[in-house]
């Protein structure tokens, strides 16, 4: 399955996975975080559940999960990225705004997150759709690095004001090295595989009809 399969049986197959429904918590907690802001152990409480849920959805997803499962067709793979910058966005921004802090720190906590919106949307523009539904979306270790560290500096903002400022440079830099580093698994994955493209055009039955088996030769060499 990819991204132009059709809404209904793409909707049906997420609502059904567990390791998808627990991405998919994230959603409605980014809108129920807006609901008491300014309640210090609401808030922590909020975004102690949506990281339970982070490490949750891909503990139940690795074990469910075909593993060869590549580009969009791993709807986790994009989902779980998704769900999280969603309730980033909502949770910084709410948070932010009632406590008073500076947009400053807004931006360094969103700068993945804006920057890898605008770089997504540039990458299927401007690599056409085959290429874009082979990249492989799953997360990261610099972008689950990056999650930790804003989920962080918001319970900062509500738990230890002090610690702000450093806490959200700190997301900010992690933040550029992932984006950096999706950048790089982006222009990795540019082109298919040599290797990949030899086996399409080269049989191997044609490579034992030109030169035929060759004794004595170890094949798992």
């Amino acid at each position: 399955m990819d991204m132009d399969t059709k809404p209904r049986s793409l909707l049906r197959t997420i609502v059904t996975d567990p390791a998808h429904l627990l991405s998919l918590v994230r959603i409605p907690l980014a809108l129920l975080v807006w609901w008491r802001p300014a309640d210090i152990l609401f808030v922590a409480v909020v975004v102690a559940v949506a990281g339970i849920s982070d490490f949750l959805d891909g503990v139940v997803g690795r074990r469910r999960h075909h593993p060869t499962a590549i580009g969009t067709a791993n709807i986790g793979a994009w989902l779980d990225p998704v769900c999280d910058k969603v309730f980033v966005l909502s949770t910084a921004t709410v948070v932010v705004v009632t406590h008073g802090v500076g947009l400053g720190v807004l931006a360094l906590v969103l700068v993945r997150d804006i920057a890898t919106a605008v770089l997504t949307v540039a990458f299927r523009l401007l690599a056409g759709a085959e290429a874009f539904h082979r990249h492989d979306f799953r997360a990261r270790w610099s972008g689950k690095v990056t999650m930790a560290a804003q989920l962080l500096t918001v319970l900062a903002i509500v738990l230890w004001p002090t610690a702000v400022l450093p806490m959200a440079a700190m997301t900010g830099a992690l933040g550029l090295v992932a984006v950096g580093h999706r950048v790089l698994l982006v222009w990795r994955d540019r082109e298919p595989s040599t290797a990949t493209t030899l086996s399409t055009v080269t049989p191997a039955s044609t490579l034992h009809t030109v030169g035929g088996p060759r004794r004595g030769r170890n094949h798992g060499q």
